[in-house]
């Protein structure tokens, strides 16, 4: 049984937005400071049904009216970003790290997968990534959609379809996101490695 006050090692950035500062804490909370005071604006609990790991780890996104954000435990989140009400859930068990595009939401799940949602939180595909390690930070660029697993490596992905079109396993994991400059793709192996790919190549 998990000890009180036991987390998951993360923690969110922040978002600031028209005078509004954005950040998530591992009690479950997400909260809207006033960049001016510093004073809460609104606080609204992301726990979902869940009693431990509750943790919002991941950076919240504004997207126009909508801040969209992952809790371990409650899911991914679109939340009106100037009340703090909920306007959807997704209830993605483990949801961590997230990123958008004007048609869709990328979530990395540790053991569940990476998935693409709809902005309204429709699930439009799955690829499982159960055994391959903790997530990375996204990243999209062009058609693609690149994600690094701790065990498992990188993998290249069709961003519409989710379907992997190149995997890259340097033997012992990859847990750092890949950056793309130009058309080089780079990527830090745990083994401290640094490779670059030639992204024409896919």
């Amino acid at each position: 049984e998990a000890p009180d006050e036991y987390t998951l090692r993360g923690h969110a950035g922040v978002t600031v937005d028209n005078g509004l500062l954005f950040t998530g804490f591992a009690n479950g909370t997400l909260v809207a400071l006033r960049t001016a005071t510093g004073s809460v604006a609104w606080m609204t609990s992301l726990k979902g049904d869940g009693e431990t790991f509750v943790d919002v780890d991941g950076t919240p996104i504004v997207d126009g009216d909508t801040l969209y954000v992952t809790s371990s435990a409650g899911g991914v989140y679109a939340v009106d970003k100037t009340s703090g009400l909920v306007r959807w859930r997704q209830p993605i068990e483990g949801a961590g790290t997230l990123t958008i595009d004007a048609e869709r939401l990328y979530v990395a799940a540790a053991e569940q997968g990476i998935y693409a949602l709809d902005h309204h939180g429709n699930v439009l595909w799955r690829q499982g990534t159960r055994g391959g390690g903790e997530p990375a930070a996204l990243v999209l660029t062009g058609d693609y959609i690149m994600y690094a697993l701790s065990d498992a490596g990188l993998f290249v992905a069709d961003r519409a379809s989710g379907v992997t079109l190149e995997w890259f396993d340097p033997g012992d994991g990859i847990s750092a996101a890949p950056a793309v400059v130009d058309d080089r793709l780079y990527v830090l192996s745990n083994g401290g490695i640094l490779y670059a790919l030639n992204l024409h190549s896919f």
